[in-house]
């Protein structure tokens, strides 16, 4: 199925965003308002299927960050790009990790590891 991709450059809720990075569906993002307000978001994109909804509305399927309340699980914020940098990289180790284990091709019971999951929760970006 194809989803619209999201923007690399749109305004929400006073502030403006710019695609910094991106790999697969892990991005970042750099989050700004005025010249002083500046963060870096580091996001796993969300995938939302086309819906009808009660009032009639139809959206089409879309990508989307992730909800407010999903901050921690699936979106996180940092003030340097170099720190946004690290939890991407990060991620994409975690990821990759997790697609090995799931291959049978690396798997040890005594090593810890985390897997980077779709969130339930999400928020659409207009």
């Amino acid at each position: 199925m194809y989803y619209e991709p999201m923007p690399e450059v749109f305004t929400y809720d006073k502030f403006q965003f710019r695609l910094i990075d991106r790999a697969g569906d892990i991005a970042i993002y750099k989050k700004q308002r005025g010249v002083r307000n500046i963060s870096f978001e580091v996001v796993i994109i969300q995938k939302h299927p086309p819906a009808t909804w009660p009032d009639g509305r139809i959206t089409h399927a879309r990508e989307a960050l992730p909800a407010s309340e999903s901050w921690g699980e699936g979106g996180w914020t940092y003030p340097t790009v170099d720190r946004a940098r690290r939890k991407m990289a990060s991620l994409l180790s975690d990821l990759s990790t997790t697609r090995q284990n799931a291959s049978g091709t690396f798997a040890d019971p005594k090593e810890p590891h985390s897997c980077v999951t779709s969130q339930t929760a999400f928020a659409e970006v207009k």
